[in-house]
C-alpha cells in the first residue's frame, strides 16, 4: 500500500516557509560565498566575465557579421542583452540542480524544500547587480546616461528571478529522478539565447519571425530591461505581457508540481 500526503494548504506553506527565513540567509550567504571561493580575482570576476563574453561577441557581430544596433554603441546594446542572459542561464542551471546538490541538508533535516530554488536564485543577482553597474559605466564612458525610466528596473530584476524560479520548479523535481533533463536543457539554453535578442535587434528580422519571437518570455524581460538602463526602442508592451503571463503560469505549475513530487525526489537524491 502506498500512502502519500498531500501538499498542505498556502497558508500553512507561507507560514513554514516564514518559520525557515535564517536558514534561507544561510542558504543566500553559502551560494554568495562559495561561488568565488578561493580565487585570486575575487569579486572581479563579476565584472570580468560579462564583459569578456560581450568583448567576443562585439567583435564577431559587430565587425564579421555587422548586425546593427541603432543610434548606440553595438557592445553597448549586447551587454544590456548579455547580462540579463547570464542572470538567466546561472540562476535556472543552480535551480534545476538545487536538490543533488542539497542532499545532505534535505536528507537530514526537516524545512520546505521550495526555500532552496527560492534561496539559491537570489544569489546570483549579485551577480546581475554588478553587472548592471559595469553596463551602466560603459555606457558613461560612450558618454550615455541611463534614461529615467531605469527607476523600473527592480521590477524586471523582479520578473527575471520569478521567471527563473518558476521555471527551475518545473525541472527541478524531475532533475532529480531524471538527470538526463540537465543534459537536455544544456542544449537547450544555447539555442534559448540565440532565440531571443541578446546579441541582435529585433528590426533585422522578418516580420514572421519577429512575430514569433516575441511569444518567447524572456524577448520581454531583455527588451525591457535594455529599455530601461539603455533606453533603447521603446517599452515592448506585448513581449513584457507575455512574459508576465508566462511567468504566473510557471510559477503555478512549478509550485504544485514541485509539492507534489517532494514525496519522490526526497528517495531519489
Amino acid at each position: 500500500m502506498l500512502v502519500t500526503s498531500a501538499p498542505p494548504p498556502w497558508h500553512i506553506a507561507l507560514k513554514e516557509l516564514w518559520q525557515a527565513r535564517e536558514l534561507a540567509m544561510i542558504l543566500i550567504r553559502r551560494e554568495l560565498t562559495v561561488q568565488y571561493k578561493q580565487t585570486v580575482l575575487g569579486i572581479l570576476w563579476f565584472i570580468l566575465r560579462p564583459m569578456v563574453t560581450v568583448a567576443i561577441f562585439a567583435t564577431i557581430f559587430r565587425y564579421i557579421v555587422r548586425f546593427p544596433a541603432g543610434d548606440i554603441p553595438y557592445a553597448v546594446f549586447v551587454m544590456s542583452g548579455i547580462v540579463p542572459w547570464l542572470y538567466f542561464s546561472d540562476a535556472l542551471q543552480k535551480g534545476m540542480n538545487c536538490l543533488q546538490g542539497n542532499a545532505h541538508i534535505i536528507t537530514r533535516i526537516y524545512f520546505p524544500r521550495i526555500l532552496l530554488p527560492i534561496s539559491i536564485l537570489i544569489a546570483p543577482l549579485a551577480d546581475l547587480t554588478v553587472g548592471i553597474v559595469a553596463l551602466v559605466l560603459v555606457m558613461l564612458l560612450y558618454g550615455i546616461t541611463p534614461p529615467p525610466h531605469i527607476v523600473f528596473l527592480p521590477c524586471f530584476f523582479l520578473l527575471i528571478y520569478l521567471f527563473a524560479l518558476g521555471l527551475s520548479l518545473c525541472v527541478a523535481g524531475p532533475q532529480a529522478i531524471f538527470r538526463d533533463i540537465g543534459i537536455l536543457f544544456g542544449f537547450a539554453l544555447l539555442m534559448w539565447m540565440y532565440l531571443t535578442p541578446v546579441i541582435y535587434p529585433l528590426s533585422i528580422l522578418p516580420p514572421f519571425l519577429k512575430s514569433l519571437l516575441i511569444y518567447n518570455p524572456l524577448t520581454g524581460i531583455v527588451q525591457s530591461m535594455r529599455w530601461a538602463i539603455v533606453g533603447y526602442g521603446e517599452l515592448p508592451v506585448h513581449a513584457l505581457g507575455v512574459s508576465v503571463v508566462a511567468t504566473a503560469l510557471l510559477l503555478f505549475v512549478g509550485m504544485n508540481l514541485f509539492a507534489r513530487l517532494e514525496t519522490n525526489y526526497i528517495d531519489q537524491v
